[in-house]
């Protein structure tokens, strides 16, 4: 492997999407940092993601891919203007002189700019563990380690084979005051009783909406935990979901509320940080409460938990490993990995975490 000759001084990180993809990428931040303290670092991220990383420490600068903004024109008739915008891109890539991107997405399309970049040192992953080609954009290739391994291990893999110090941790994630502040004062007056909470997370992106537990399984769940735990149910939602979140909180017998509309990640993390537990499928609101060290019961079926799931923080995570799965599929009519999950087991699950202190965060 083709080792990079020198200490950079600018860095560029490649990780696009999707959000939990880039809160699993952080800890590759700041390992980055804790080597290069005094490098400028940037991380190129498309736009529905951008909040996952912006604001972050030992991140200096954040650059946009707008994939949503270009489709939209494109869909539109608008392809002149996306050209002309794709040009534009590619010459601000150019223009930060960049000693070293790291690409940690490796696909076609972060592949493409990398070599947008036209950095001298283009690192990514070798051609047995990346896609669609990426390695051709990059010019040192690093076999991370082995294949079945969550995605946090294989990102710090492609540091660690560069002979980079990837130990000692580092900030789970910034939230900032006026998040924290805004969630105390919603919870002061939501959960007027006080008391422990559990959050409840029943949604997923769009497209892996056969990823999620029945309604009916989390409004049991929540029943439960009040009556077993003493735990009061908080159901969180992301974009278009709050109407899931109700049809859980409608068919509870127990206490439980929606949680207020939170305008941004650092929100639904303040919100995190101050639960006993967390309760979720596989979404970016589980991989947040893994980082935020809260204690966490993972939902899994069509995907691989230990590729997926949550890495670190007291957790558990429900499995029934049927034939079909994992799998790669997108869409499925007949999701029985998720349905023959028990709400009584994620309360057992749920009550030996419990216990644990939750985890907060920078």
């Amino acid at each position: 492997m083709l080792r990079p000759p020198r200490k950079p001084a600018r860095i560029l990180i490649v990780r696009l999407s999707a959000i939990g993809d880039c809160l699993n990428t952080l800890p590759a931040l700041h390992a980055l940092r804790r080597n290069f303290p005094s490098a400028h670092i940037a991380w190129l991220v498309e736009d529905k993601a951008r909040d996952a990383v912006e604001g972050q420490p030992g991140l200096d600068e954040v650059l946009v891919f707008d994939r949503r903004r270009w489709r939209e024109n494109w869909l539109r008739g608008g392809r002149a203007e996306v050209l002309r915008d794709l040009v534009g891109y590619a010459g601000r890539l150019r223009e930060g002189r960049f000693d070293w991107v790291v690409d940690f997405q490796g696909n076609l399309k972060s592949g493409l700019s990398v070599f947008a970049s036209r950095s001298p040192i283009r690192i990514g992953f070798s051609r047995d563990a990346c896609r669609e080609g990426s390695h051709l954009f990059t010019n040192v290739h690093v076999r991370p380690g082995p294949v079945r391994v969550h995605r946090i291990e294989r990102n710090l893999g492609l540091l660690r084979g560069l002979g980079l110090a990837v130990g000692g941790g580092g900030p789970a994630f910034r939230i900032g005051p006026e998040a924290e502040l805004r969630m105390d004062r919603w919870l002061a007056g939501a959960l007027a009783t006080g008391g422990r909470f559990v959050v409840l997370h029943p949604g997923t992106s769009a497209f892996g909406a056969y990823k999620r537990w029945p309604v009916e399984s989390f409004a049991r769940l929540g029943d439960l935990a009040w009556e077993r735990l003493g735990l009061s149910a908080v159901v969180s939602w992301g974009p278009g979901e709050e109407g899931l979140a109700r049809s859980v909180v409608d068919r509870m017998r127990a206490p439980g509320l929606v949680s207020c509309r939170t305008a941004d990640l650092r929100e639904l993390a303040a919100l995190l940080a101050r639960a006993a537990a967390f309760v979720g499928s596989d979404s970016a609101p589980l991989q947040l409460a893994s980082l935020l060290g809260v204690p966490t019961v993972a939902l899994f079926g069509p995907k691989d938990p230990v590729l997926h799931g949550p890495h670190g923080n007291p957790h558990e995570v429900l499995y029934k490993g049927v034939p079909c799965s994992p799998c790669l599929y997108r869409t499925c009519a007949f999701p029985d990995c998720m349905r023959l999950l028990q709400p009584a087991d994620a309360l057992a699950a749920l009550a030996r975490l419990a216990a644990t202190p939750a985890g907060r965060c920078a």
